[in-house]
């Protein structure tokens, strides 16, 4: 009986290294796991400010200032969690914002070629109210939580 007492302890140094291997792997991945879903957190804030400024367009065919600076701050928000494409679809949308936001009924009213000034309001009003076919696709590869797990390593 006392023969194996030396062999457990031989045993038992490996079963420590490998339990704490598997601990610091358990807790990387739970790491990678949080920056994960707190960079998912982050993106989701800036599209739904985004979308909020959007809906009040949709509703009221204007942007006001405190709409455009919304959609101003959730495009400055965008500028590090997002890719280039969404850069440049922001840019695009922040101009038809401004250009919403500057030029009024009153001012396109008092403008000498009005006709034209109201087919551009009407351009910039469709290419913002586009944003669920437009915006969906150019965000959606940043937001999806579909990271693939090892079957063998699913339950951790």
């Amino acid at each position: 009986m006392d023969s194996w007492i030396p062999v457990l302890q031989a045993l038992a140094t490996p079963a420590i290294a490998l339990a704490g291997a598997f601990i610091a792997f358990a807790q990387w991945r739970n790491s990678r796991r949080q920056a994960a879903f707190a960079l998912f957190e982050k993106r989701i804030g800036v599209f739904n400010d985004v979308e909020s400024a959007v809906r009040e367009v949709f509703s009221t065919a204007k942007v006001s200032q405190e709409g455009f600076f919304a959609f101003q701050a959730a495009r400055l928000r965008a500028r590090f969690i997002f890719g280039d494409d969404v850069q440049t679809y922001l840019e695009a949308r922040s101009k038809d914002f401004a250009w919403l936001m500057t030029f009024t009924n009153d001012v396109i009213d008092a403008d000498g070629d009005r006709t034209a000034r109201i087919d551009e309001k009407y351009a910039a009003i469709k290419r913002i109210i586009a944003f669920q076919d437009a915006a969906t696709p150019v965000f959606a590869r940043y937001m999806r939580m579909d990271q693939k797990l090892p079957t063998f390593l699913s339950w951790l």
